[in-house]
């Protein structure tokens, strides 16, 4: 290669490096240098190409005394701080921990928005009966035992609801200890065994020792249908779907109820419907968890829909008064004729399964919203009403990831900030219909809540957004 097409190469290289770097740059001092630099590449370009031929050879010069540690300091760190302020964004929504955190504050606003538009749905017929053992229905029956409960109160509350002719009775106690209440276990056995024509599932839990976390044998032998187990245990506050392989040994104790309840409601096998749909449901959900990020997260795991009211999910009732031993609250008349009845532990502190205030949680913001936040805690009984509720009107709210919408979040920003944001005139402009998208998007986002189901994320993917924006676009903003 002759001299004269070496310099032409590397003028060329040079033109090349300075155009990109005038296209990050946004100081004007260094584009104005840029600018004179790119000219006189240019220039000696020209002079080279059309004197090749004549053998007259220029001068490779220096190039002007430009601050490249300016560009350097406007260029890598800037591509640093990209990578690492977008990068730790999608990191943190990948993080359980974080999930949950905006879980409940979204549910809260989903129930600000129902309240605001008249959204809150009517109350299904015939609601599931909630029974709770409180406080006051232990001092006022003089109930001592408490941990485990006394068996003998769960027969009398089993002998009033198959009184009241209900056709599905769930009860949300572990009932593993008889050895140490023989008597009241014979009393609570009787109780469920004169149950003629009702359908009762009890709760279980996972548990290595075969004769713990099941109903005992001297309560009642599993050998019929009138006889279910379901299992209690849930990750605070999604869904438990059945096994997608039809396992009916794991199958969840809110779902158990329901199905069951379904059943009851037609005189065809065709009230049973919501077993196909919920299965398809659980194997469609589980043919997206193939990622291994994906036993990490939450992926589409549905979750318990707290911006819908409790009472339009279900109905409550302390233990006493249901058993007529106390005074309704309020004088308030309840249907006691409901076909679903669940008792369930009430709040007080002994309720546990392994340990005492096992069954306790921290109330939900949304929850508490439409208790007038009186609340101090969440029982599990409630959470299973709710899950109950679900399954019988098919309202499986489906969370898209964070991560998901996030990252096409980057992407969108990135494509608008080169496309748009660079070439515009008019960045105010621009800037607030940006904004006014965001919200767009916000709104969107609440009532596809409410009408499919869908709950899409807003924080994390408005952050990413934004941020990204404001990365790609370098100080044009």
């Amino acid at each position: 290669m002759s001299e004269e097409e070496s310099a032409l190469e590397i003028w060329k290289e040079r033109l090349n490096e300075f155009q990109k770097q005038e296209a990050i740059i946004a100081d004007p001092a260094i584009k104005f240098q840029l600018k004179k630099q790119i000219e006189e590449c240019q220039k000696n370009i020209r002079e080279l190409e059309s004197n090749r031929n004549n053998n007259i050879s220029i001068a490779i010069q220096p190039s002007p005394n430009l601050a490249n540690s300016d560009i350097q300091h406007h260029n890598s760190p800037k591509k640093l701080q990209k990578v690492w302020g977008i990068g730790v964004l999608l990191f943190f929504s990948l993080l359980p921990p974080i999930q949950d955190l905006l879980l409940e504050p979204r549910l809260l606003v989903q129930a600000f928005y129902r309240h605001l538009t008249y959204q809150i749905p009517s109350q299904v017929k015939d609601p599931l009966l909630l029974v709770k053992i409180d406080n006051k229905s232990l001092v006022q029956d003089q109930i001592k035992q408490r941990h485990p409960i006394d068996y003998s109160y769960l027969g009398k509350l089993v002998e009033k609801a198959s009184n009241l002719e209900a056709k599905v009775i769930g009860i949300d106690y572990i009932l593993d200890q008889t050895q140490q209440q023989p008597d009241e276990t014979k009393q609570l056995a009787n109780a469920i065994t004169q149950a003629e024509g009702i359908k009762f599932v009890f709760a279980t839990i996972d548990s290595e020792n075969p004769y713990e976390g099941i109903i005992s044998e001297e309560i009642i032998k599993l050998d019929t249908n009138w006889y279910q187990q379901g299992n209690i245990q849930f990750y605070q506050w999604y869904m438990e779907l059945p096994d997608h392989n039809n396992n009916s040994v794991s199958f969840p104790f809110a779902y158990r109820l329901a199905l069951n309840y379904s059943c009851y409601q037609g005189d065809s096998p065709d009230s049973c419907s919501f077993l196909s749909n919920s299965n398809q449901i659980s194997r469609f959900l589980h043919s997206l968890d193939l990622l291994p990020i994906s036993h990490f997260v939450q992926w589409f795991q549905p979750i318990i829909d707290f911006s819908i009211p409790p009472d339009k999910a279900y109905q409550t009732i302390s233990a006493c008064e249901f058993l007529e031993t106390c005074q309704q609250q309020n004088n308030q008349e309840k249907n006691w004729n409901s076909k679903l009845i669940l008792i369930v532990p009430g709040g007080y502190e002994e309720a546990g399964v392994k340990t005492e205030n096992e069954d306790n949680f921290t109330v939900p913001f949304a929850f508490n919203y439409w208790r007038g936040w009186s609340e101090k805690n969440l029982t599990g009984g409630e959470a299973h009403a709710y899950m109950i509720h679900h399954f019988l009107t098919q309202r499986l709210v489906i969370p898209i990831p964070d991560f998901l919408m996030s990252l096409l979040s980057v992407l969108m920003a990135k494509n608008i900030s080169i496309i748009v944001i660079k070439k515009s005139q008019k960045i105010k402009k621009t800037l607030i219909i940006l904004g006014i998208g965001t919200i767009i998007y916000g709104w969107i986002g609440l009532q596809l809540f409410v009408s499919v189901a869908i709950l899409i994320p807003w924080l994390l993917p408005s952050l990413a957004f934004w941020l990204t924006l404001y990365y790609f676009s370098d100080k044009k903003l």
